[in-house]
C-alpha cells in the first residue's frame, strides 16, 4: 500500500513538473507568449510581437484553403438549458435514490433506517428547490412525488407504524422512466 501511494506521488509530482516546464516554454516571465509559440491563425515563421495589420501586401497575408477548417464552418450544437437541468437533476436524483436504498438495506435497525430515510428526504429537497427547474416540468414533478412518498415513509415510521415501501418503489421506477425520455 505504501508503494502504490510512493508511485502515485512521484507520478504527480513529474507530471507537476512538466507541466511547470511547459507552461515556461508557452509564456514568458513578462506575461507575453515566448518567441516561437504558434497560435491560431499563424504560421509560428512570423515575429510573435509584430502586428499583422501591419503586412506589407494583402497576397503575403494567409486565407484559408478549402481543405482547412475555419471556425466559423464548424456548427455549434443548441444547448437546450431546461434539458440540460433536466438530466443534471435525473442523474442527481437517481444516485440520490441508490444511495438511500443501499443504505437503507444495510441499516441494522429501524432508527437507522428511519434516519437514512429523513436525511436522503432533506438532501433529495435541496437537490429539487435547487434545480432551477420550473414548478411543472416533468422531471421535477417526478421527483416531488419521489420525494412526498419519501417523506411519508419517515412520518409513518415515526408515528410507530411500519408502512410500506411499495408506493415509494412504484414512484422511484416512475421517476427513472420519465428521465429515460431525455
Amino acid at each position: 500500500m505504501r508503494v502504490r501511494r510512493l508511485l502515485i506521488a512521484v507520478a504527480a509530482g513529474g507530471l507537476t513538473i512538466i507541466g511547470v516546464a511547459a507552461c515556461s516554454s508557452t509564456v514568458e516571465g513578462t506575461g507575453t507568449l515566448a518567441e516561437g509559440v504558434i497560435t491560431p491563425g499563424s504560421s509560428g515563421s512570423e515575429d510573435p510581437s509584430s502586428d499583422p495589420s501591419e503586412s506589407s501586401s494583402p497576397s503575403e497575408s494567409e486565407s484559408p484553403t478549402p481543405t482547412e477548417t475555419t471556425t466559423s464552418s464548424i456548427p455549434t450544437p443548441t444547448v437546450d438549458p431546461v434539458e440540460t437541468k433536466e438530466r443534471l437533476t435525473c442523474i442527481t436524483v437517481q444516485s440520490q435514490i441508490k444511495s438511500i436504498n443501499d443504505q437503507f438495506n444495510g441499516a441494522s435497525n429501524r432508527a437507522a433506517q428511519v434516519g437514512i430515510l429523513n436525511r436522503g428526504a432533506k438532501s433529495m429537497e435541496t437537490t429539487l428547490k435547487r434545480a432551477g427547474l420550473p414548478r411543472t416540468d416533468r422531471i421535477y414533478v417526478a421527483g416531488v412525488n419521489v420525494l412526498n412518498q419519501l417523506k411519508k415513509l419517515v412520518t409513518l415510521a415515526n408515528r410507530g407504524q411500519n408502512p410500506s415501501t411499495g408506493p415509494y418503489h412504484v414512484t422511484t421506477r416512475a421517476f427513472s422512466s420519465i428521465c429515460a425520455t431525455i
